[in-house]
């Protein structure tokens, strides 16, 4: 073999050896998808409500470290319930929610992340192996708006209209990254800390003519565990 054929042979090796990781390593970083993980949070829904949930369409995300879960709500409404599991001993009376933040995009590009929902309004971008180490910060832009504060023994939050909101953890960059790239959102904004396991939940509507409030808190279980 001449020295050209060497080289294109070990190139192509490297190039196939680079294609093999980054497949690898998408696949061992990327979400489980089911159907049946999420009825394992109907706990956190009051009794009544359970019954208006739409069991065709809720379905989870699911990781070693982290659990999403969608579920819609009398049609109209769609329920996020994200389980973090590294922010069980968080303490929730810290847990900052900033306004008025500058709150860029995240490159996920080659492989470095992915687009939880990518067709939909927010989009759920978040970087592979973000660590929260029990510390949370919730980011809002200067397009969005509070308007109501929530807070309670175990569960603090907001309602408002946001337009871009982002998660990390205090200390370093933006982790996971809520884009709405079509029209900011009405928004109900929860974090729960229950069962040694913290909880994010996030309302919104796919329909105008159905507008909330922060009294929509109401339908669910948020009591001390």
């Amino acid at each position: 073999m001449n020295q050209s054929k060497k080289v294109a042979a070990l190139i192509l090796t490297a190039v196939v050896g680079l294609i093999l990781f980054i497949i690898i390593y998408i696949t061992k970083n990327s979400y489980k998808s089911d159907f049946v993980t999420a009825k394992k949070y109907y706990w956190l829904f009051k009794d009544s409500v359970i019954k208006d949930l739409d069991a065709n369409f809720n379905f989870s995300l699911v990781k070693e470290r982290d659990i999403f879960n969608h579920f819609i709500y009398k049609e109209h409404y769609l329920i996020t319930i994200w389980e973090f599991k590294d922010l069980g001993n968080v303490d929730i009376s810290k847990t900052p929610i900033k306004l008025n933040v500058s709150i860029p995009d995240l490159y996920i590009s080659y492989g470095r992340g992915c687009i939880l929902d990518p067709h939909g309004n927010p989009e759920t971008i978040l970087h592979y192996n973000f660590k929260f180490e029990n510390q949370l910060q919730v980011n809002l832009d200067n397009n969005s708006i509070i308007l109501k504060k929530i807070e309670s023994q175990n569960f603090k939050g907001f309602y408002g209209i946001v337009n871009r909101m982002a998660f990390n953890n205090v200390f370093n960059g933006d982790y996971i990254l809520f884009r709405y790239p079509y029209e900011k959102l009405a928004t109900l904004l929860v974090l729960y800390k229950a069962n040694q396991s913290f909880y994010t939940i996030i309302v919104e509507s796919n329909d105008k003519n159905y507008r909330f409030d922060e009294n929509f808190i109401s339908i669910f279980n948020l009591v001390p565990v």
